[in-house]
């Protein structure tokens, strides 16, 4: 995940191999980019999203509960798969640079809950 201070965006995830949770088993890569922005009480991000293999998502802004600590930004999201409510925990860790200056760079670990 990348957040630019021009406002943009961008989220590549992919489920490790053999791990078959979640609602799309036969999809392990998800991304998108887009815009975000900071909603007036700060512990809210809105990801607009503009390009993404699913058609379904582009346009639509997805609203995340967020935490910072330190270099670990915690995103909290909830959502209906097929008229059930999912809740899911994604967990970032600004990772080293790597001799490019970049403004975030991490690995995600992330949990998804069913209610």
């Amino acid at each position: 995940m990348s957040y630019l201070s021009d406002g943009r965006v961008s989220v590549h995830m992919m489920r490790a191999p053999g791990t078959g949770a979640g609602p799309s088993p036969a999809a392990p890569y998800m991304g998108y980019c887009g815009t975000w922005r900071l909603v007036a009480d700060e512990s809210t991000v809105v990801h607009r999203i503009e390009i993404t293999p699913r058609a379904d998502w582009i346009g639509t802004e997805q609203e995340r509960r967020a935490a910072l600590d330190g270099d670990r930004l915690t995103l909290y999201a909830s959502t209906r798969i097929r008229g059930v409510p999912h809740h899911r925990v994604l967990v970032w860790r600004r990772a080293e640079p790597r001799g490019t200056p970049t403004e975030s760079r991490g690995s995600v670990h992330g949990r998804q809950q069913a209610e």
